[in-house]
């Protein structure tokens, strides 16, 4: 079966997109083999809430943004996605996506680093544990299922659980063969090109997807030059079933790869500028750039029988970038002075915008790189038990994690002249920033149990973390030592649902919050913790959904950073 499909996307795009399948969706839905469906259940496994099909009696508050959502507009940016999702607050940074800000429920949305972020039920951070800031962000175009939840349900998902779990499910392997071609064209020079292929042959079946996309960008530099981006993306997957009567196994392994380079900064304008020609960008960061390059393998083991079934997964992203981009003038008012005060520091403001040739040293321009590398590796089993005792039905989940992260700091600046609007290097020494180590090592457990009686789902669980975390200086110079610190917490939770009919429900819970600190902070520097109180309704039925959440979070200990991509004015980052 072929279908030839023409599309209107956003920003003035124009797709065109052609799906190929050897067998209808309803043919595939309407299959009621015992095969079909161990393999839904399998591919279930990957998500969190799950497909949007009954009324969900979770207590917590989730949303889902299915694929025939993610079709429907074909967003390449999360934000436009999760702007769909209530909870949900984001900043917006580059106008693309490229690296967003996402917080749920007032949390901090900054590097989206007190939220979990999981593909395909793994932590997806460059090193959620040591530095969690999250600057790889995969490509949405890959995607066929996001979930948000927050609430008591956290405990689950950690290490970070005051806000809430961002789960994305790639595209699964059917057991029919299936491709598409999309390709798009847009203003400044945006194009996007998008092909997968699924292949099932008996109980072997494999997916190959590839998408690049780039633009020339909306910005104006004042040289002329671009202020775009461009990016690749490749995923394989390959699936073996190996099925009984008694039971079903499934071996799935998943590489991938992915690379980007982006013209961005962290500079703004000031308030004169912004207001006549707000994408403007000065002449002094011709040369930021970031430069990256992340590898994913993940090996997923899937074993369900009557009862139970247990999904054990390996895994390991390594991830390294290098971004450059204006750091401060040599000797001057630091950057945000400049642009406060453009007036006051006239001399400054004119080499910033090329209007004037570095004279005096003080008026050298530190160009820095920050090039850090990062890997994230573990594996965990996560188990699902359905039983009866004493003739209640009990719904368990259960799971433990090891996991180790690490992130390596190389900074470094050089120094810079202005002449005639194009950066010259001064041909100074390099000077050396930023040199160092965080590596953590943890175990993490948790237990959840959901007692179902007549209209009546009570739900009691606990998470515990441990955490071994090192850091250590590179520095020539510094002594080197590694400082280590110990962590360890337990995060209980308890909430309840109950169901009015079948289509109707109100929820209640209470869950202990918590994110850990780096191993570069001090001991003596509490973990962020907190009570949240949550309560709701909700109603499902034929597709129409609503949802009302009150919640209440009483922070014990907040901790919040001062850093330039927050604007802070602080004369220390961290």
């Amino acid at each position: 079966m072929q279908n030839l499909l023409l599309k209107l996307s956003k920003v003035s795009c124009i797709a065109l997109a052609v799906s190929m399948a050897t067998s209808s969706y309803a043919e595939e839905e309407s299959q009621t083999t015992t095969t079909s469906k161990k393999k839904d259940a399998y591919s279930e496994r990957m998500l969190i809430v799950g497909k949007k099909e009954d009324l969900n009696t979770e207590a917590s508050s989730a949303a889902v943004v299915d694929e025939v959502e993610l079709e429907k507009f074909e967003y390449d940016d999360i934000n436009q996605i999760l702007g769909l999702v209530p909870g949900v607050n984001l900043r917006q940074e580059d106008g693309y996506g490229l690296r967003p800000n996402i917080g749920f429920r007032g949390v901090t949305p900054e590097r989206s680093k007190k939220i979990n972020i999981l593909e395909d039920g793994v932590l997806i951070g460059p090193a959620p544990y040591s530095a969690p800031a999250a600057y790889y962000f995969p490509m949405v175009s890959r995607l066929s299922s996001i979930e948000v939840i927050k609430g008591p349900s956290s405990i689950l998902y950690g290490p970070n659980t005051v806000a809430g779990t961002l789960n994305m499910q790639t595209r699964q392997i059917t057991n029919y063969d299936k491709g598409m071609v999309d390709l798009a064209l847009g203003n400044n020079n945006y194009n996007k090109a998008h092909v997968y292929t699924i292949q099932s042959h008996g109980n072997f079946g494999f997916l190959v997807e590839g998408i690049t996309t780039e633009t020339d960008g909306f910005k104006k530099l004042d040289t002329g030059d671009d202020t775009g981006f461009k990016k690749n993306d490749l995923t394989t997957k390959f699936r073996y079933n190996l099925n009984s009567d008694a039971y079903t196994q499934v071996f799935e392994l998943k590489l991938a790869y992915a690379d980007e380079i982006s013209d961005e900064t962290y500079l703004g304008l000031t308030d004169g500028d912004f207001a006549t020609t707000p994408y403007r960008r000065y002449a002094a960061t011709q040369q930021a750039k970031m430069d990256w390059e992340h590898k994913q393998f993940q090996l997923n083991h899937f074993f369900q029988a009557d009862t139970f079934d247990v999904t054990t997964r390996v895994y390991r992203n390594e991830f390294d970038r290098a971004w450059r981009k204006l750091n401060n003038f040599n000797d001057a008012p630091s950057l945000q002075q400049i642009l406060q005060d453009p007036i006051t520091y006239e001399n400054f403001y004119q080499v910033l915008t090329g209007q004037k040739d570095s004279e005096a040293t003080a008026e050298q321009l530190l160009i820095g790189t920050n090039d850090r590398s990062f890997y994230s590796q573990g594996i965990q089993s996560d188990l699902r038990w359905q039983t009866t005792w004493f003739d209640v039905e009990h719904h368990i989940k259960a799971g433990i994690r090891f996991h180790e992260d690490q992130i390596e700091r190389n900074h470094y600046e050089d120094f810079y002249n202005m002449r005639s609007g194009t950066l010259v290097s001064a041909g100074s020494n390099t000077r050396i920033g930023t040199v160092d180590r965080e590596y953590s090592e943890t175990y993490s457990l948790y237990f959840q149990d959901t007692v179902a009686h007549n209209q009546w789902e009570f739900t009691l669980g606990v998470r515990t973390e441990f955490i071994d975390s090192h850091y250590k200086s590179l520095k020539a110079n510094e002594a080197g030592v590694w400082l280590d610190k110990k962590t360890q917490v337990w995060l209980p939770a308890a909430s309840v649902f109950y169901a009015f009919d079948d289509f109707s429900g109100v929820f209640a819970g209470v869950h202990r919050g918590f994110v850990p600190t780096s191993p570069k902070q001090a001991p003596e520097i509490d973990v962020e913790t907190s009570n949240n109180l949550e309560f709701g309704y909700r109603y499902y039925k034929q597709g129409r959904q609503l949802e009302l959440v009150g919640f209440f979070t009483d922070y014990e200990n907040l901790k919040e950073s001062c850093t330039l991509s927050t604007s802070s004015n602080c004369t220390t980052e961290g």
